[in-house]
């Protein structure tokens, strides 16, 4: 049985902010995430992770979305190596070649119709309490996959190095505060977040990582491998030059305009 790191025990805590610093990056399956789709207030309770290392906290992946236009007027999703694996991505290795090249901008492929790689997080969260118009079928204080845009992970990052709070404050299986997220989507910033100054002890029932969904059962498998090849069977003139991937790849104008919200793209 493998349990909660014990909040004296915080060593992994300075290489997972190394990590942070260079990045500066089924249905019973998806029963276990929470996606911030709706307007309203949600409430978290943030959990350490289970691995002494911190590898399983925060967890970070990539996609990229409308690279290919389906029948049914969606868009294909891709999983970005790069940012999920730390491996060649060809998509991301395209785009950065037409800006080198100056031959497109990367406005051109950021944004909502944009194919540029969109990074998002998995983090071990106690559900606490959701108010909006939507409907979040979670149970209260029950153990979930918060899938957090970048400004959400940044504010807890954050606050785990902040003097005033630091991993006691936030993360202590006894001490954690309760976790607000604020979601307007007619905001400039989407998310904000604050800690609520409430304790929030950990139930006892959670403190073994065999009640909590592995975040690693939830990111893109593809490959760099795999991107080649989905890239060849979508376009006719590519190899693994990587000249040849970017004059071929579209900017997010040659995809037809998707009747989405930006939200959207935090689904897996």
């Amino acid at each position: 049985m493998s349990n909660l790191v014990l909040k004296d025990e915080f060593s992994w805590l300075k290489e997972k902010e190394k990590e942070w610093d260079y990045e500066k990056t089924n249905n019973t399956f998806k029963d276990n995430l929470i996606k911030m789709r709706y307007d309203g207030v949600y409430k978290f309770r943030v959990v350490p992770p289970f691995q002494k290392d911190g590898s399983d906290f925060m967890v970070q992946f990539g996609q990229h979305w409308n690279l290919f236009p389906k029948a049914d007027g969606g868009a294909q999703v891709v999983g970005c190596p790069k940012i999920t694996y730390r491996q060649e991505c060809p998509i991301c290795s395209a785009i950065d070649e037409l800006i080198r090249t100056k031959r497109r901008t990367y406005q051109d492929f950021n944004g909502m119709n944009g194919i540029a790689a969109q990074r998002r997080y998995l983090i071990r969260v106690i559900f606490i309490d959701y108010q909006g118009q939507g409907t979040i079928t979670a149970d209260p204080n029950s153990p979930k996959l918060l899938v957090a845009p970048v400004t959400i992970a940044k504010y807890i990052q954050d606050k785990l190095r902040d003097e005033d709070y630091g991993p006691d404050g936030i993360i202590g299986i006894k001490t954690g505060q309760v976790l607000r997220i604020k979601r307007d989507k007619n905001k400039r910033e989407y998310y904000t977040a604050d800690v609520m100054g409430t304790k929030y002890e950990i139930p006892k029932d959670l403190l073994s990582v065999e009640q909590w969904p592995n975040p690693y059962d939830f990111i893109p498998k593809e490959s760099t491998q795999d991107l080649y090849k989905i890239l060849s069977e979508n376009y006719n003139d590519i190899d693994v030059d990587i000249a040849k991937i970017a004059m071929s790849i579209p900017t997010h104008n040659a995809i037809p305009q998707q009747t989405k919200d930006f939200d959207e793209l935090d689904k897996l």
